[in-house]
């Protein structure tokens, strides 16, 4: 494998605000703790991670007494992941423009630390990713999606 290129994160890292600059997400959803990118031929693959805590003021009204972290969010899990790993030189960050498949296999549940492992290809002036979601080893989430720039 090679390292990453310069817009993609080199590494490890954790996200902070500063170098999250530029890129609108949903608020106040924080959708990823931690990120490593790499190249691999024309592909750019994306390893992220997100624990679910009772701290995120988004699950207060989802199930108050069993909490499950909602699908749609797994989602914005990955278009940060996306938008983070794969912003241009200016700052900007793609824009999820379809969601062609989307399987959930099991819930997340407070305390559950979810690993999102995606593929990323350029198609044109499309990234196609194709996205698998585990939680302790456990498939979670499949995901296939278009991102474009100045969507």
């Amino acid at each position: 494998m090679q390292e990453a290129s310069s817009s993609a994160l080199p590494g490890s890292s954790y996200p902070d605000q500063s170098t999250l600059e530029g890129i609108c997400f949903a608020v106040p959803l924080g959708g990823i703790d931690s990120i490593e990118t790499s190249v691999d031929g024309d592909r750019l693959r994306i390893h992220a991670t997100k624990r679910f805590d009772s701290q995120a003021g988004y699950l207060a009204g989802h199930f108050p007494e069993f909490a499950v972290f909602p699908g749609v969010f797994i989602i914005e899990c990955l278009a940060q992941a996306v938008a983070y790993a794969k912003r241009g030189s200016h700052g900007e960050a793609p824009q999820l423009l379809e969601v062609s498949s989307a399987r959930f296999f099991a819930p997340i549940f407070l305390g559950d630390e979810i690993s999102v492992d995606a593929e990323v290809v350029t198609d044109g002036g499309d990234f196609l990713v194709d996205a698998f979601c585990t939680k302790s080893g456990v498939a979670c989430a499949r995901l296939k999606s278009r991102f474009q720039f100045g969507a």
